[in-house]
């Protein structure tokens, strides 16, 4: 920060340069975990994302936060193991990772098939917009 007082450096420019993620069994544990990590540094409220409590249309459940200490700025994502799985190959790769083949009883597994039903791109409702089909996917 003292640099961007300084005018060395648009704050733009360092925020994502330090991340950590954090792995955990299950979703209460992914707040007790953030109320930790807001008690010990302060975070920058405008890069608070939760999308745990309102996950994107795609699925994509994580909180995101922003943290900062005298000498640096952190981007935090928390999530579940199960999130990650997600996040990381595919919105229905969590289904086969557990058991090694989907489990088509499985909730999680109906809730996708769901998302995959109602996914309908139309180029009107996007303004040929890639970078909008790219968050909305």
């Amino acid at each position: 920060l003292k640099m961007q007082r300084k005018g060395a450096v648009n704050i733009d420019e360092i925020l994502d340069l330090l991340a950590i993620r954090i792995l955990l069994k299950n979703p209460i544990d992914c707040y007790k975990v953030l109320g930790i990590i807001h008690l010990n540094f302060k975070p920058i409220v405008s890069r608070f994302k939760d999308y745990i409590a309102l996950p994107k249309e795609n699925g994509y459940k994580t909180i995101h936060t922003t943290i900062f200490d005298e000498s640096s700025v952190y981007e935090v994502q928390i999530r579940t193991f199960d999130m990650h799985m997600g996040a990381e190959y595919g919105n229905s790769a969590h289904w086969k990772y557990k058991a090694g083949g989907v489990d088509v009883d499985n909730e999680e597994h109906h809730e996708g098939m769901r998302w995959l039903q109602n996914f309908k791109y139309h180029d009107s409702d996007l303004k040929n917009d890639p970078k909008e089909f790219y968050e909305l996917a």
